[in-house]
């Protein structure tokens, strides 16, 4: 996609993604043509995750309170991802997320707090309301790792909220790994 990739709008290609899936059964007329729309569609999501920027750049220096609940670009993209069978993309938007170079501790712990582990929560109800045969959306267990990690690792470890224990538990469930919490 050399031509429309220098357009560097991650909305744009976004939108064009889903279109493109929306419009399918029109789109696809000869043999042959679905594959080609698949393959765009695809290459359209992993265009707008790679020039989407997941955590919002502060305000202002002194910003005491920090941006809470999942930002509404990374819930349309995993939306995205799931409603167009580009489960495995997930990943790509997960690793964003889960990045912490040249991130410290407090920070790290800022966004599990606000940002992973109401993920996590968002993700089981999203992800439970899917027929059984649906494919997983890849990286669950190591954003669930990553976020109680970041959480446990930062902070001023004071004690968690109801809704942070909510979402720790749910962390665990959907890890699939009981231990997840003492082995951090």
């Amino acid at each position: 996609m050399p031509l429309i990739g220098t357009h560097n709008n991650s909305n744009f290609f976004l939108s064009l993604s889903r279109l493109a899936f929306a419009q399918k059964p029109k789109l696809t007329q000869k043999e042959g043509d679905a594959d080609i729309l698949e393959r765009l569609i695809t290459q359209c999501l992993e265009e707008a995750i790679s020039n989407a920027k997941y955590y919002p750049v502060p305000k202002s220096k002194g910003s005491q309170h920090p941006p809470s609940g999942v930002p509404k670009q990374v819930r349309n993209h995993i939306r995205a991802c799931l409603d167009t069978k580009n489960e495995a993309l997930g990943w790509s938007i997960i690793s964003k997320l889960i990045d912490t170079e040249g991130v410290n501790a407090e920070k790290a712990y800022q966004r599990a707090t606000y940002v992973l582990l109401p993920l996590i929560l968002y993700l089981s109800g999203l992800l439970h309301s899917r027929s059984d045969d649906a494919e997983p959306l890849t990286g669950i267990g190591r954003l669930c790792h990553a976020a109680i990690a970041m959480y446990l690792g930062g902070g001023d470890k004071v004690e968690p909220t109801l809704e942070v224990i909510t979402c720790l538990v749910e962390a665990v469930i959907m890890s699939q790994d009981s231990k997840i919490l003492v082995d951090v």
